[in-house]
């Protein structure tokens, strides 16, 4: 933009000063070739003026011409001049002039009728509004030093307090049908600006200057009012009053305040902005957008203070919408340093990001039902998860982590998550040169409450991760079942876990994971299974029929603990306690080919209670395999195991029944067989 706005302020200037200073002194038609010769030798380029030079001096000077044109740069892409004029009439008052000494200018009449402006830049990054020098002449300003350009820009500045035109007044000063079109070869950039109408009042530098105008770009048409209380105050570099509104179809902006133009642009004011379809907007601009719904990326307002001090910005008192979405706040940038900064501290009510998450993937048909079925997994068995299916070797790409630097602080009253449901939630986000973090201080969690930190550090070029994270009282049973389509486990849960992990995509991170955690779900059931009832009746059958939506195995407690290494989920020390029974688990889940070995143990016990019971207490063991891979895991009882480590020795599974060695042993006395022989009873029940 910068780039536009000096070669328009350029090639405008360029045209003005011939057309305005050299008509004074020589005979402007007889001499239009002198006129192009000259325009040539300063610049390089050929002035073609097509129509009579109009030119009078009393009552008004007055100069009037057509059909002027100014050829473009060798590079350029198109044959078509750098600027063209339709039609220019300038018309002012010489005696204010003369008498204040060149300080008071009354213009009563500009028109500039159709000009056209193309400002390209070449292949090798050079502007058409950059003049080379003809051959055998020196630009003095070229070998200036720089240092003493510097001195010189310093000592203007300095000095630039002084207004040396006290005086201006406008009256018809118009821009009719204008066009500006900007190519940059190099980046493949092509814009235009056309149907350009401005209108300009200003009677005196101390009374308000208006602007009024529309122009056209990309098929839309924008309207501009603009209004500077004093542009004397501006021009001595000290704020004034301006307002703006740019309003269009895509979308409308206002701005009430205060404007300084010093050595830096100072702004402070009031900001209006209403974006009727963010989707339209992007459109518009050629920015394409996918969304899941129609109804998101739709309304955003914005309103508040705003401050810019040079490469400073900031936002306060903020209110945003956003959708359904609403926050306030304030909002800072600071683009001085080579990373912007962003700092926030917003404030929201509910936030459902749901209409904003790509669409869940279709489950396939049994898939929910397989985890707890051995015979719908079996069912299953021809539907396995594929390597490409699993985790994604595709690299994660981080790199936008290291192109800004944040301070955010979020407060929300709740947010919403595709079912999962969330209470009031404190988070506060870190990034610096590539490294977040983000620390979930406070998080309502159905009727329990989390914390946790993620910290990720893409500074390097392997990405390192760390999750560190708490659950306390937390229901499990509309969390489970929210997040995860699971509604067989209810008790109230706590949990902790660690983790950290490095890689550059999904599969590298998971399989590189290192960590522990424990899990504790208090007075709950599992649904789906009576285990007690299992236990009874000890066989392939009664396992595979164990499973019913209409059975439930209520405990006192459940809980465990894990450690994970490089990728390898291992658990020992798994526990449910009950009334008649306990439950204990061991074994590991590989995550990188996503499978399972684990063994639980069902144990019927002579203890009736539950929470607070004997976590030891004796009783018959029926382990219970579980392997295989997560689309299709094995569960069948381990008879062998059963034979071998408790079964062996019937004298050993009288005294674990019954709890106590003396009414062990008076049973054994009164059997009618010897203990051999239950042994071999038994071999024939279960098979050798």
């Amino acid at each position: 933009m910068r780039k536009i706005l000096v070669g328009l302020l350029s090639a405008l200037l360029l045209l003005i000063a011939i057309v305005l200073i050299v008509p004074f002194f020589i005979d402007l038609n007889n001499y239009k070739p002198e006129i192009q010769d000259q325009v040539r030798k300063t610049t390089g380029r050929e002035l073609v003026i097509g129509g009579d030079i109009k030119l009078a001096l009393i009552p008004t000077a007055r100069v009037e011409l057509s059909d002027v044109t100014f050829s473009n740069a060798p590079s350029s892409s198109t044959s078509e001049p750098m600027a063209s004029i339709g039609a220019l009439s300038v018309e002012l008052q010489v005696l204010p002039l003369i008498t204040s000494l060149g300080k008071d200018l009354v213009i009563d009449r500009f028109v500039l009728d159709r000009p056209d402006i193309l400002l390209e830049v070449s292949a090798d990054g050079k502007g058409n509004w950059v003049f080379d020098a003809p051959a055998g002449t020196e630009n003095p300003d070229a070998a200036q030093p720089a240092a003493d350009q510097s001195a010189d820009a310093s000592s203007s500045s300095s000095s630039s307090g002084d207004v040396p035109l006290t005086g201006l007044s406008l009256g018809d000063v118009r821009l009719i049908e204008g066009r500006v079109r900007y190519i940059d070869q190099k980046g493949g950039v092509s814009e235009e600006i056309s149907a350009i109408n401005l209108d300009v009042e200003l009677r005196a530098l101390d009374a308000p200057m208006q602007l009024n105008g529309t122009l056209d770009w990309k098929q839309q048409t924008i309207a501009l009012e603009a209004e500077i209380t004093t542009p004397k105050t501006l021009l001595g570099q000290e704020a004034t009053v301006a307002k703006l509104d740019v309003t269009s179809a895509p979308v409308s902006f206002g701005y009430n305040g205060t404007v300084q133009s010093a050595a830096v642009l100072k702004m402070q004011g009031d900001l209006e902005l209403a974006i009727p379809s963010l989707k339209g907007l992007l459109d518009w601009v050629e920015v394409p957008l996918e969304r899941q719904r129609e109804d998101i990326f739709e309304n955003v307002s914005l309103t508040g203070s705003v401050s810019l001090n040079d490469k400073m910005i900031a936002a306060n008192g903020l209110k945003l919408v956003f959708d359904a979405l609403q926050a306030s706040g304030d909002v800072a940038a600071d683009l001085s340093g080579s990373v912007p900064k962003l700092t926030a501290d917003l404030k929201t009510g509910i936030l459902d990001v749901t209409p904003y998450l790509p669409a869940e993937e279709q489950e396939q048909s049994g898939a929910e039902s397989s985890a707890s079925s051995p015979e719908t997994a079996q069912n299953t068995a021809s539907k396995p998860v594929s390597a490409e299916q699993g985790w994604s070797d595709e690299p994660i790409d981080l790199s936008a982590l290291r192109q800004l630097n944040a301070n955010l602080k979020l407060k929300s009253d709740g947010i919403k998550v595709r079912k999962i449901t969330i209470g009031e939630a404190d988070l506060a986000i870190e990034l610096q040169d590539g490294k977040l973090k983000a620390d979930l201080n406070q998080l309502a969690l159905y009727d329990g409450a989390a914390q946790g930190r993620v910290a990720l550090d893409a500074s390097s070029s392997v990405a390192k991760a760390a999750v560190d994270f708490g659950l306390v009282g937390v229901q499990a049973q509309p969390l489970l079942s929210d997040a995860a389509d699971f509604d067989r486990l209810s008790g109230t849960a706590s949990a902790n876990i660690s983790i950290v992990t490095t890689g550059n995509s999904q599969k590298a991170m998971v399989s590189a994971l290192n960590g522990d955690g424990d899990v504790q779900f208090r007075d709950g059931a599992l649904t789906g299974i009576n285990i007690a009832e299992l236990i009874r009746n000890i066989s392939l059958d009664a396992l595979n029929n164990a499973f019913s939506d209409s059975k439930t195995t209520d405990f006192a407690e459940l809980s465990g603990s894990f450690k994970v290494t490089s990728g390898v989920v291992e658990n020992s020390d798994l526990l449910m306690v009950a009334p008649l029974f306990r439950l204990t688990g061991q074994g590991q889940v590989p995550l990188p080919p996503r499978t399972v070995d684990y063994t639980v143990t069902p144990r019927a016990v002579a203890d009736l209670e539950g929470q607070g019971g004997d976590a030891d207490a004796k009783g018959v063991g029926i382990p219970v395999l579980i392997k295989g891979s997560w689309s299709d895991p094995q569960i069948a009882p381990d008879l062998e195991g059963l034979v071998k480590d408790q079964l062996s020795n019937p004298e050993n599974l009288i005294k674990e029944l019954t709890g106590d060695d003396d009414k062990a042993n008076e049973i054994i006395e009164k059997l009618p067989v010897e203990p051999d022989a239950i042994g071999g009873a038994l071999n024939k029940l279960f098979g050798n």
